[in-house]
């Protein structure tokens, strides 16, 4: 299935897998290719893994180039229906081979070879809908449920690491919910524990893999990510240089990964208060000074930004707030 793939997903020039709108657009010919070619209802069971694989990497490429931070509707409708369309195909499939003892056939075996397989595409399935649902009381709870599907899955396979990967996963969405529960509607106090899931999953892609690896670019951007969103900005600040360093070095400017990594390095530096009593009126925070009684200010930002019409001001700390 991965030569299968390959001319679809990577340059056969420099080796990297394609980016962008390319990525997106190539995911959608191979899709066509794989329904021309494949998608008969009479054709061996290879091909139905083929038809799956092609949705597989659609959905990848949707999700890899929609990070957290800006999921459009659009895009997780479209995710949606794939996942769906995938998740049809995986059970008829079940049904047309009538699978249900291949996982007691020997390791070496065709059958069992091909239930793992398959095994793998649900359980991604259920994955990428638990990744997609919103972090909700509601959402959060249908996430843990398709979590646990795809963990049952797993331990059906005996795929031990993606076992671990999940448990951590549904402990941190079900620490999500807790504090859901408690009326702590603060990202910022809310427990730590998907923050540190992602740390883990950070820590051991660069241990492993090298700062220079695609995976460990692409979990380093998320990771830095959620430390904005939960106001660690100088933690996000110093990781955002790192991924975005690494992701010029290894992608170039232009790639997405870059360019997001850039994005998101400016908001961490832009220092943002409002300031009392005006809480609608936004300013870039400079410095602090007499011991951070006093802070120095840029302002008032509009949009777009007219820095010559902007002044300095120095105001009492106490009456700035929401910093960001």
């Amino acid at each position: 299935m991965t030569t299968f793939a390959e001319p679809w997903r990577i340059c056969n020039n420099c080796k990297q897998p394609f980016q962008n709108q390319l990525s997106i657009d190539l995911a959608s010919a191979f899709i066509s290719f794989a329904e021309t070619a494949c998608g008969h209802e009479e054709n061996r069971k290879w091909d139905k893994m083929r038809m799956m694989t092609a949705l597989r990497m659609k959905i990848e490429a949707l999700s890899t180039d929609t990070l957290q931070t800006d999921t459009n509707e659009v895009i997780k409708e479209e995710m949606t229906m794939l996942i769906n369309q995938l998740l049809d195909t995986i059970e008829q499939t079940k049904k047309d081979l009538n699978m249900n003892r291949w996982i007691h056939m020997p390791k070496t075996s065709e059958e069992y070879q091909y239930y793992t397989g398959l095994g793998g595409c649900e359980a991604y399935a259920h994955i990428m809908i638990a990744t997609t649902l919103a972090l909700t009381e509601e959402g959060t709870k249908v996430a843990i449920g398709h979590f646990k599907k795809a963990r049952a899955i797993y331990n059906l396979v005996g795929e031990k690491d993606d076992v671990q990967q999940i448990n951590t996963m549904i402990s941190a969405y079900i620490a999500e919910k807790q504090g859901t529960n408690n009326g702590d509607a603060s990202t910022s106090t809310r427990p730590n524990s998907m923050l540190q899931s992602m740390k883990n999953e950070y820590k051991q892609n660069l241990e492993t893999k090298g700062m220079n690896s695609d995976s460990t670019i692409f979990v380093g951007l998320q990771y830095a990510e959620a430390l904005w969103q939960r106001n660690r900005r100088i933690e996000a600040e110093r990781l955002a240089i790192n991924v975005a360093t690494a992701s010029r070095q290894v992608h170039g400017p232009h790639h997405k990964i870059t360019i997001k990594a850039k994005e998101l390095l400016g908001m961490c530096t832009k220092r943002c208060v409002t300031l009392l009593p005006e809480m609608g009126t936004i300013f870039q925070a400079l410095r602090y000074e007499n011991g951070g009684e006093i802070c120095v200010v840029t302002g008032s930002i509009t949009k777009p930004r007219h820095k010559d019409d902007e002044r300095m001001y120095h105001i009492a700390n106490k009456q700035s707030c929401d910093t960001w």
